[in-house]
């Protein structure tokens, strides 16, 4: 996966995390911002240090990118930042970041490690795209478990519309063993078409990109 695009959606994910605990927080329903993000950020993320060596080229960016973008946004945590620096490091050592990277090492760790601003207004929001399409089954991964969705629908500007499966796996699920099993949810009658019968439904953020790069997501 390219750099450029982990950039990309670590910034979106952070960006939209901010924005909620901004407004949380200015309505009495968020008390730690930092907290909020952190805790909604790391689970989808840790699928990704999960599948690979945390020595890797791959993790080591991940590092960089991860504390970059937390402390573009107002936050910082200890134990990320200093994996950060460690990471700059260790890839300098192997010349696998930018001639601007090597020559401003020290620079760029002192920065990293240095209080945030917080932001005194709201992120600005990319409008919702997503390049998964209707009738696409999908696992997810959570705490070493999966899960599966079938996207359901995709209004214009929106995330995808999905129904989840009734079912927790230990490995991905293949589409035999999803075959004729029970939507999640409970099953009800929607007032302008009492005729019908619907399962929950949810919009889900950070589906947006094929593959994923938090390798949460993939297609079944």
């Amino acid at each position: 996966m390219a750099a450029g695009l982990l950039v990309t959606t670590l910034d979106q994910e952070v960006a939209r995390l901010c924005f909620t605990a901004m407004a949380g927080h200015k309505n009495n329903w968020v008390d730690n911002k930092l907290e909020y993000v952190v805790s909604r950020l790391m689970p989808r993320w840790e699928c990704l240090l999960n599948h690979h060596s945390t020595e890797s080229n791959f993790v080591e960016v991940f590092n960089v990118v991860l504390a970059t973008t937390l402390h573009k946004y107002g936050f910082q945590v200890k134990s990320i930042t200093d994996s950060a620096a460690e990471s700059i490091v260790r890839l300098n050592k192997k010349v696998v970041l930018s001639d601007s990277f090597f020559h401003k090492e020290s620079e760029i760790i002192e920065f990293l490690k240095s209080e945030p601003k917080e932001l005194t207004r709201y992120p600005r929001q990319v409008s919702p795209a997503t390049y998964y399409r209707p009738k696409d089954l999908v696992s997810l991964e959570f705490d070493g478990k999966f899960i599966a969705a079938y996207i359901c629908d995709h209004p214009l500007g929106t995330m995808p519309i999905v129904a989840f499966y009734d079912l927790v796996f230990d490995e991905r699920p293949s589409i035999a063993q999803l075959n004729r099993q029970r939507a999640y949810g409970t099953l009800y009658h929607a007032s302008d078409t009492p005729d019908k019968k619907y399962f929950q439904k949810y919009e889900v953020h950070g589906m947006t990109y094929i593959p994923d790069p938090a390798e949460q997501i993939v297609i079944i």
